[in-house]
């Protein structure tokens, strides 16, 4: 039986964000965690962009890391760790199964070693991602979550 590894890639924001316009905030890509003066005990966390080598690193906010789920969404685009997104959700009820629009966050389970949706009626976390929009992300979406 042959399995199919799905690609590994982080992204985060970029320390510099509120410099920068909307469309160059996050950056997909490599972390690396460096020490850039070996006589300091500081460290600086950074992402080695795909379309980069290695020589170059561009500085994160370290809280801001979010794996990639290795699926994408309806409209292609990739879902992150603590991204929002929109899905319709599937529950049992005594009368049959009802359906219920729904937004929850991705999010990583230790526990199960899987990504979770929040906010899910029924039982199959993982499914939701097959059939999902992403609407945001809680760094800077936060409020979407908040108000549904």
């Amino acid at each position: 039986m042959r399995h199919e590894m799905r690609e590994i890639l982080f992204r985060a924001k970029q320390k510099s964000w509120r410099e920068l316009p909307k469309e160059e905030w996050w950056v997909e890509g490599y972390p690396v965690k460096y020490q850039p003066c070996a006589s300091k005990d500081e460290y600086v966390y950074g992402i080695v962009p795909t379309y980069a080598s290695a020589l170059y690193i561009i500085e994160i906010g370290p809280e801001t890391l979010c794996q990639y789920t290795g699926k994408t969404d309806e409209q292609g685009t990739k879902i992150f760790e603590s991204d929002i997104i929109g899905f319709i959700d599937l529950y049992s009820t005594e009368s049959g199964y009802s359906e219920s629009s729904c937004l929850g966050e991705v999010v990583w389970s230790e526990e199960e070693c899987c990504f979770h949706v929040t906010n899910r009626l029924s039982a199959e976390s993982w499914e939701v991602l097959d059939e999902c929009k992403v609407v945001g992300n809680v760094f800077d979406n936060k409020d979407i979550l908040d108000e549904f």
